[in-house]
């Protein structure tokens, strides 16, 4: 099987279109899908989405095994946008968004320096820290995340 992954770099008015080519056996295929990241590097992870609920075909919440009630972060990807939602749900906020990476983290089987070249967003809301609600809060280890 060949797995061909299009990156599309802008770059002002420059657009460059490059194509990968990459032989993936058939037993490898089943097991990674390849992730768009916003660096524009290919980041191949776990595929998660049989461990995860199901909101729609394209929509997946990832869980830790918390009941509903005990959530303190939740994670949400849109297959569409190849896109995760990270959540925090209760206080304090910076244990809760190292519990989220770190949730990531197992279930993609990736390395922290990975993360800050998913697609994803980390927020919280006004009813969890006024302070911080609505701000991109980003992963702690990346560039421009918001130290907690």
């Amino acid at each position: 099987m060949v797995l061909i992954l299009v990156l599309i770099y802008v770059n002002g008015d420059n657009v460059t279109n490059t194509n990968i080519e990459t032989n993936v056996s058939q037993n490898e295929s089943e097991n990674i899908f390849p992730s768009k990241v916003t660096t524009g590097q290919g980041v191949l992870v776990e595929d998660f989405r049989g461990n995860a609920e199901k909101l729609n075909d394209r929509t997946f919440t990832l869980h830790n095994g918390s009941s509903l009630k005990d959530l303190s972060f939740t994670i949400t990807y849109f297959q569409e946008y190849d896109f995760f939602q990270v959540n925090l749900e209760t206080e304090p906020i910076s244990e809760m968004r190292i519990a989220a990476e770190e949730e990531l983290i197992r279930q993609l089987d990736i390395d922290r320096d990975d993360l800050c070249k998913l697609n994803a967003s980390v927020k919280t809301t006004v009813w969890v820290n006024q302070y911080y609600a609505g701000n991109e809060l980003g992963f702690s280890n990346c560039s421009g995340s918001i130290e907690l």
